[in-house]
């Protein structure tokens, strides 16, 4: 059933959290730290995704359908496509669908692009002769984003396969759990990286557009605007990240989704690009940008003050 199976991966990761809040050794190894770094943004992330999976599953469903001219759209809009979904299943047909899959990936993929990041970041600027002390400065802040980003993206990315599926047809596999074997066994090494490249991209560009936006958001609010380290300034800082997030992703979200989703689509990304700009236009790039703006603008504001606590919780010190 699916709601055990999302309740258990739920569980674990609370588990782990509780357990990383017992106090560090005085001369925690560096490893072991950065094991902590990464357990705080997957759970801050899988937690948000999880509360806001209606947007993904609107999102993905607007994002697969392909348009040609003289068939009807299913999902026409935002608000067609929940009335749909809602209609037709009520809360578990909008909430349920790819909802393991979604934390399971996150737990990966953003594990690695948030948890790591802090780290790569302050080995850029050391790497550079700057202060410790002082701020690494935004392209420094991008750099580690990106690497960041797309080693998440690239891990994950048979996680981001089944998801995707999943989000599109529920149905597509009998249980998320055996979906990744089942992934394996059918296609192989070649259907498990399918969609490897726009997922890499966006992986890259969204990290840039969350994370070092975040950081350098809050370095501005902090430093020029004089706000306080707490609630306020992460929630100011992640508002400015939910728009910079969904704008620079969607281009990369649109052509990630059709890739991996086999059935509206075949070939390679840039056949999908190619395919989808010469029949709909350049604007069918952006469309879903409503919808993962209500998913990532949400995401933000909830996953960075969520991360934050966390990583106090477990004894580290804020972004």
């Amino acid at each position: 059933d699916i709601m055990l199976e999302a309740g258990a991966v739920a569980g674990a990761i609370v588990c782990l959290v509780v357990g990383a809040s017992c106090r560090p050794p005085p001369r925690e190894s560096c490893p072991a730290r950065v094991a902590r770094d990464v357990l705080a943004g997957g759970a801050a992330n899988a937690f948000t995704s999880a509360v806001l999976n209606p947007m993904d599953v609107c999102k993905t469903r607007m994002q697969a359908e392909v348009r040609r001219e003289g068939l009807a759209a299913t999902h026409t809009g935002v608000r067609g496509s929940f009335a749909m979904l809602y209609g037709s299943r009520g809360l578990r047909g909008l909430w349920m669908p790819g909802l393991t899959a979604t934390m399971i990936r996150e737990m990966a993929n953003t594990g690695a692009r948030t948890g790591l990041y802090v780290a790569v970041r302050d080995v850029m600027k050391t790497a550079g002769g700057a202060d410790p002390d002082c701020d690494a400065g935004l392209l420094v802040k991008a750099a580690a984003a990106s690497a960041t980003g797309s080693l998440g993206a690239l891990v994950s990315n048979p996680l981001d396969v089944v998801k995707v599926r999943l989000l599109a047809d529920s149905t597509r596999y009998s249980s998320t759990i055996g979906a990744y074997p089942r992934l394996m066994i059918d296609e192989g090494m070649a259907g498990a990286f399918r969609g490897l490249v726009p997922n890499v991209l966006r992986g890259a560009f969204i990290a840039v557009g969350e994370v070092a936006c975040y950081d350098h958001s809050k370095h501005v609010l902090r430093d020029f605007l004089e706000l306080q380290e707490g609630f306020f300034l992460h929630a100011c800082a992640s508002l400015v990240t939910g728009v910079c997030a969904t704008t620079v992703a969607a281009p990369f979200d649109m052509i990630k989704t059709r890739t991996m989703n086999e059935h509206v689509a075949a070939g390679t990304s840039a056949d999908v690009l190619l395919h989808t700009m010469a029949i709909e236009g350049p604007q069918a790039l952006f469309r879903g940008w409503v919808p993962a703006y209500f998913r990532l603008g949400p995401h933000a504001l909830i996953c960075f003050t969520v991360l934050e606590q966390i990583r106090r919780f477990i004894g580290l010190d804020y972004i």
